[in-house]
């Protein structure tokens, strides 16, 4: 089977990886998207995927926030150009559009599914948003997953908030789960994935990080941001979120895909 993965080098594209070795991951030479519409066609079309998984995207609140046309460029036509040209390659192509938890109000308390309504708070969040509506518009199999995780590692910054909340999932099993869910391709539409423990990001930044200092958003200062990122589902449940504790490499490959 042909599987075609964006955004490769980033966190969740590199643990899909190592899930799915044989997979194709072009670089930004090879597959650029803010290239034209032709261009990205010529190159989905020489590849002829089976399924896509679309994890790239121009994530950076700041940045995006900073430069909108080159988000709305990359997010909004690059995804609805890889899909169409997904779709026109075959019509039995399954595309998979990783997207956001933050496509929401983020008003406690939070627990937002799959029917909740849509506010986004800032341009990264409405461009992710307005390319779910564009891929929804092609009439083809594909699945819209929003989720919301981070690394086993160090939080990236001093501090953490202690008033945002998330349900994160670790990016390793959140990778599973969406490999697992890309692989059903009976299952179309939206979907939620999420972990089993809501907490603050500062509690989420003490696990890895024990010398992590605390703040608020009122200490902030930048695009508004979601405050709770909190998910639920009314199609599956939450993924059980562990301890922080480091996966090994070598599991193998059919107990990664199915949790075990």
């Amino acid at each position: 089977m042909s599987i075609l993965v964006t955004g490769g080098t980033g966190k969740l594209g590199s643990e899909i990886r190592k899930l799915l070795p044989d997979a194709i991951y072009p670089t930004r030479a090879e597959l650029d998207l803010t290239w034209l519409k032709s261009r990205i066609h010529d190159v989905i079309k020489g590849l002829s995927p089976e399924i896509v998984i679309h994890c790239g995207a121009m994530t950076g609140i700041r940045e995006c926030d900073t430069n909108p046309a080159l988000a709305y460029a990359t997010n909004v036509w690059g995804s609805y150009n890889l899909a169409n040209a997904s779709n026109l390659s075959s019509s039995n192509t399954r595309f998979v559009y990783v997207s956001t938890a933050c496509v929401f109000s983020g008003k406690p308390p939070g627990h937002f599914n799959e029917n909740s309504p849509a506010l986004p708070k800032n341009v990264y969040s409405l461009t992710k948003y307005i390319g779910e509506k564009f891929i929804e518009s092609l009439d083809m199999n594909s699945l819209i997953i929003r989720t919301n995780f981070i690394t086993r590692g160090k939080w990236p910054y001093p501090k953490a908030f202690v008033d945002r909340w998330a349900n994160y999932l670790y990016v390793d099993d959140c990778a599973r789960e969406v490999v697992r869910l890309a692989l059903e391709k009976h299952l179309v539409g939206r979907i939620h994935l999420y972990g089993s423990e809501k907490a603050s990001l500062y509690h989420w930044a003490k696990l890895t990080t024990p010398e992590i200092q605390p703040c608020s958003l009122k200490e902030y200062s930048g695009p508004e941001l979601t405050q709770d990122m909190s998910l639920s589902s009314i199609i599956m449940g939450p993924i059980m979120t562990d301890h922080y504790f480091p996966r090994p490499e070598h599991v193998p490959l059919e107990w990664r895909l199915h949790g075990e």
